[in-house]
């Protein structure tokens, strides 16, 4: 119960909008960790997440509700490198984990977020690099990898069947429209705007999704 009191606090101090556990659509979950949501992608036999959340406990109650198993995750695609979308991926034993080529090497470079905020673990190092652009096939659903930096140098989105967009930290999402992030939460403020733009450009998503801030309805 303290934990949550906690979180919600977190989350209003934030002006930010945490969505329960629950299916979204047909395709789509979004998984409560606390202060941030992850998401489930469903098709056919075929279960993917986008990022991966943290507190293993939070995790495991949260997919139980779900009635998701998490060795039925196959394939993880992490946004970016910070704690709370990263943590989560050791309950996940039979999943491949993606991360940007950029964001491994700003690790590499031990080029940090404020506050001990992402990871520093090894571990990433070993995890399957991807590049701007490249586009994944995993059976019928199609990734596209699009490098959003500015929250981080190696934030990465991902464009699902070409029309849901996974966006972690890469933007907010207020009064169902894409918002740029506070400067002191970014390591860089130029790029973040850039990549604001370049989100904003993006053709025929309906939906677009983010960790703390909730989703986006395409308007008709």
């Amino acid at each position: 119960m303290f934990t949550s009191i906690v979180f919600d606090l977190i989350s209003k101090i934030k002006g930010k909008t945490i969505l329960c556990t629950k299916k979204i659509n047909e395709n789509i979950y979004t998984v409560q960790c606390g202060y941030v949501n992850f998401y489930i992608y469903h098709k056919n036999s075929c279960f993917i997440c986008f990022d991966a959340g943290f507190n293993t406990k939070l995790i495991y109650r949260e997919l139980n509700k779900l009635n998701i198993d998490p060795y039925n995750i196959s394939q993880i695609f992490l946004t970016h490198s910070d704690y709370d979308h990263y943590d989560g991926i050791k309950i996940f034993a039979n999943s491949k984990v993606h991360i940007s080529k950029e964001e491994i090497l700003m690790i590499k470079k031990g080029i940090h977020r404020p506050f001990g905020l992402n990871k520093k673990s090894k571990e990433i190092e070993q995890m399957y690099q991807i590049n701007d652009g490249e586009i994944i096939q995993l059976e019928d659903i199609k990734i596209e990898c699009i490098l959003t930096p500015g929250h981080t140098y190696g934030s990465m989105s991902y464009l699902v069947d070409g029309k849901y967009l996974f966006l972690g930290d890469s933007c907010n999402i207020q009064y169902n429209e894409i918002k740029p992030l506070k400067k002191y939460i970014n390591m860089n403020q130029n790029m973040h705007n850039i990549s604001i733009n370049k989100i904003k450009k993006i053709n025929n998503v309906s939906m677009s999704f983010v960790g703390h801030s909730g989703y986006r309805i395409a308007n008709d």
